[in-house]
């Protein structure tokens, strides 16, 4: 074998060596966004109803407690068997309207579990700030979608009622926790779809 190919040889096989290494070392590239982000008061937030703090079957009262800015509510109130209906114990609040607005539930929420809930005869209704209805579901519909609900545009400035409706079985064991019900409320000025989990 002579020089010139020995030579071909070793080049060809560099050549393999390197790319070899290319392709196991990888191509990143980075490009850059610099985002700014201006605060502002939510222009959408929860309220207590009218009827936050009355009395409840059982004895007990309800509680509603609204967090300092209105983004989170925690609602606390008896269930029993039949049709329990929560009227007015939420309101949203909207300031700039209009907006977009989806309601997320939670499909692992122990109130959503059928072996205690009718979720055919089990609704949200939303009223608007005239006290007219605006849209309701039953929550087996918004499980059907993945537990997102497009409640639609709030295009008046006030506060809407939200009312929940949760039908309970006749003939099960009462449960021996409390049921549970995560609901996160998404707004938007534009009709974009919003992540949810």
């Amino acid at each position: 074998m002579g020089w010139g190919t020995r030579l071909a040889i070793v080049a060809v096989a560099i050549v393999a060596v390197v790319f070899a290494g290319v392709a196991a070392a990888g191509h990143v590239v980075g490009i850059v966004a610099s985002w700014q982000l201006t605060p502002v008061t939510n222009p959408v937030k929860w309220v207590a109803g009218s009827n936050a703090g009355s009395s409840d079957v059982g004895g007990t009262t309800t509680s509603v407690t609204i967090s300092p800015n209105g983004t989170s509510a925690t609602i606390s109130a008896t269930i029993t068997y039949g049709e329990n209906q929560y009227i007015d114990l939420i309101r949203i609040n909207v300031s700039d309207a209009p907006y977009n607005v989806y309601i997320y539930l939670d499909p692992t929420s122990s109130a959503l579990d059928p072996t205690y809930i009718d979720l055919a005869k089990s609704e949200i209704r939303i009223y608007d700030p005239n006290g007219d209805l605006l849209a309701s579901t039953t929550l087996d519909q918004v499980l059907a979608s993945q537990g997102l609900w497009n409640v639609g545009a709030l295009s008046l400035n006030g506060q809407y009622r939200v009312d929940l409706v949760l039908t309970m079985k006749d003939g099960v064991p009462l449960p021996t926790n409390p049921l549970e019900l995560d609901m996160k409320l998404y707004y938007s000025k534009t009709s974009e779809t919003p992540l949810t989990g």
